[in-house]
């Protein structure tokens, strides 16, 4: 058996014919990690989970998931992929229990099975209390858990996951996440896609940044954060503070009212001493996934 789960070779996808969603996009996800595709809204990350997933067709190049090509080997892809799609939505009048349960029935998985199966995820995303509730009476986060609950429950060789936890209260999705490390540890692949740079940081083996269709960088977290030499950064008011003293401290990015710099520690503690001198806030903290992110979107721009 193949250790890659999915292999995309220069693949690209056009919806009208003039632009590319993907455009040369390539990309390998090794069986048994979580890979994030990280990127801004229109980068590709759905299309490409879409395309994987059998839902949609490329337009031309590359994709085999689990070994088999997405269009001629369509359906045995299927049998062993499970999806929760970006904007999906529960049955109103079905409840927790019957949308798992039927969708492991409509999977193939005995009665008994589908039954102990449904017990264990609704009771592990906490939804246990609301098992027999319809979902049009379930909040939003609740009705998302759901769907998660779905495919976990189906113990697909691949998940694909795709803003999962849009929406999640902080408990829950700590709860989501457990679950889904669980399924990584029972050997099964996550392709995560998430504007959450905390959720990509703690759950991924390794991300995948887009931009404008292509894969600008892909490699483990640590990787990434190496990429960028400076390991703090100062985020600072620009309402009260002439930007001038702050330059040769390192890379600045200016976001919105604040500026932040990527610098060491000793230029981290002299920033906030000119912070406080001048009246404005300064915020010290370590290097994080979204700043390797906004690093990298910025060089490509």
């Amino acid at each position: 058996m193949s250790e890659i789960a999915i292999e995309a070779t220069r693949l690209y996808k056009t919806y009208d014919g003039l632009r590319w969603a993907l455009e040369d996009f390539s990309l390998k996800v090794m069986r048994g990690q979580v890979v994030s595709l990280l990127g801004r809204n229109g980068a590709g990350k759905t299309t490409f989970v879409r395309i994987a997933a059998t839902q949609l067709r490329k337009t031309k190049g590359e994709l085999r998931v689990l070994g088999y090509d997405v269009e001629r080997e369509a359906k045995m892809v299927r049998e062993r992929v499970a999806v929760v799609p970006q904007e999906s939505h529960p049955l109103h009048l079905c409840t927790p229990w019957e949308h798992v349960y039927y969708y492991l029935n409509i999977r193939g998985i005995g009665r008994s099975e589908a039954r102990e199966r449904a017990r264990s995820y609704l009771k592990d995303l906490e939804l246990s209390d609301y098992m027999n509730v319809p979902a049009s009476n379930l909040s939003g986060g609740l009705r998302r858990r759901v769907l998660v609950g779905m495919a976990l429950a189906s113990e697909a060789d691949l998940l694909f996951l795709d803003e999962p936890t849009i929406g999640l209260d902080p408990v829950s999705k700590h709860r989501v996440w457990e679950v889904v490390r669980k399924s990584v540890r029972e050997g099964r692949t996550v392709l995560l896609t998430t504007h959450d740079m905390e959720e990509a940081e703690v759950l991924s083996d390794s991300v995948a940044i887009l931009e404008a269709g292509r894969v600008l960088a892909s490699f483990s977290v640590q990787e990434l954060k190496a990429r960028i030499e400076k390991k703090m950064r100062v985020d600072l008011e620009t309402s009260r503070l002439d930007l001038s003293l702050v330059r040769g401290y390192g890379r600045c990015i200016v976001l919105g009212s604040i500026v932040r710099v990527y610098t060491d520690l000793r230029g981290a503690r002299e920033l906030a001493e000119i912070a406080v001198s001048n009246g404005a806030k300064a915020t010290i903290s370590p290097l994080t996934l979204e700043d390797v992110f906004l690093e990298v979107v910025n060089r490509a721009e």
